[in-house]
């Protein structure tokens, strides 16, 4: 089961973004199929690799989802760049499939529990009365309203 250690709308756009970031290197292999830069495209996709199971293990509490992420885009070296380009290729469509899906899973995700100390965290009815003095920073006023009323 996984757990959330930010908001679900920042994890969405945080695993939004590296999606984006993953296309933009399917745009690029275009570029080295046709000039032959194979190791440098190699390159980037392993620090978007790197980058992205970073970013996984930040935004869930589980270390297991960024780990997840790293075998699904995970290939061996071959003889050269040039042969390893085309698995590492299918690598990184399967790494933006599983990505997407990530997405799809963060209804079922459990969110990111609030601060048990953040005034949020308050009971409803002490929240309304003192929120504005405590917010404006007249902390023993809001706890004596609160403990008069």
């Amino acid at each position: 089961m996984a757990k959330l250690l930010r908001p679900r709308e920042e994890v969405k756009k945080s695993i939004a973004a590296r999606i984006r970031v993953g296309k933009d290197l399917i745009a690029k292999a275009e570029i080295v199929e046709s000039t032959g830069g194979y190791e440098d495209w190699l390159f980037i996709f392993a620090k978007w690799r790197e980058e992205t199971a970073a970013e996984l293990t930040t935004l869930y509490e589980e270390r297991d989802i960024g780990q997840e992420f790293t075998t699904v885009t995970q290939t061996g070296e071959h003889s050269s760049p040039r042969f390893t380009f085309p698995y590492r290729k299918n690598a990184l469509e399967s790494g933006l499939f599983w990505l997407d899906r990530l997405i799809g899973r963060l209804v079922l995700a459990i969110g990111a529990s609030p601060d048990a100390i953040a005034i949020e965290s308050l009971h409803p009815e002490i929240y309304l009365k003192c929120r504005n003095l405590y917010e404006g920073g007249d902390y023993a006023e809001a706890v004596e309203r609160r403990v008069s009323s």
